[in-house]
């Protein structure tokens, strides 16, 4: 080979090298970009629920029961006292209380209890004073159990106690209990829910006390509600003090 030879294959050796190496340098720095379907993306933010969506928990418990006499059912909400308190001695240590509502063979009651000590009333009964939120207290009799169970009290006005407590969110209720005075039971009853918004015959309860179903009690406003055709409004108070409006079939 000729020294001509052999530089021409020299040069033309060195530019296949070069073109070489700038193919790889650019391949290099060429990004690489990943393809996702948008459909399969997941998105790994939290969910987070507005204040409007979110549910807050219930303090009553709802539970149906079939009268076995009947074949028909037994329905029954309670709720706990939010505070505890303590008695003398032999009723001394943890005490609580509790609010259950009962419909049974079509009567409604309102069962006050507690778990140890005893109401004073005996076979008479005692007057209660409930008060809902921060409205003025009223007073509720309440009738003893039929077989005279000093813990529970069957408070009477049943139509308007659960009236009233399907628009409260706090019940303060205070009753007399023997060899430890007057005490205070408070319960948080937002959110409670009974029956239908229809309008009940009168009846009387499984103790004898009138159900005033169809009295319909003042709104919170304490606005008359608008005339109903064919019937005369009477506003005033019943016997335990609320205001209420009675409806009468007939023309003004």
């Amino acid at each position: 080979m000729t020294p001509n030879e052999w530089f021409f294959g020299l040069v033309v050796l060195m530019i296949v090298v070069i073109i070489i190496k700038g193919f790889f340098s650019n391949s290099a720095s060429i990004p690489i970009v990943k393809s996702y379907n948008s459909s399969t993306m997941r998105d790994s933010s939290p969910q987070i629920k507005s204040a409007d969506t979110i549910e807050k928990p219930s303090n009553w418990s709802y539970d149906t029961v079939k009268d076995e006499m009947t074949s028909g059912t037994v329905i029954m909400a309670k709720t706990e006292a939010t505070n505890t308190f303590e008695f003398n001695a032999p009723y001394d240590g943890y005490n609580g209380a509790e609010i259950e509502i009962r419909r049974i063979r079509g009567v409604t009651d309102v069962i006050l209890g507690i778990q140890k000590g005893q109401f004073i009333g005996g076979v008479e009964g005692q007057n209660i004073k409930v008060r809902f939120d921060q409205k003025r207290y009223s007073e509720y009799f309440c009738n003893p159990a039929a077989d005279y169970d000093p813990t529970i009290l069957f408070i009477d006005d049943t139509g308007d106690f659960i009236e009233h407590l399907k628009y409260a969110k706090q019940l303060r209720i205070e009753a007399n209990i023997y060899d430890n005075g007057f005490q205070q039971f408070v319960f948080s009853v937002d959110g409670f829910k009974w029956g239908s918004s229809k309008k009940r015959k009168s009846k009387k309860n499984s103790h004898g006390g009138i159900d005033y179903g169809f009295v319909v009690s003042l709104p919170q406003n304490g606005k008359v509600p608008p005339k109903k055709k064919g019937y005369i409004a009477l506003t005033g108070r019943n016997r335990n003090g609320h205001d209420t409006v009675l409806y009468i079939k007939g023309e003004e």
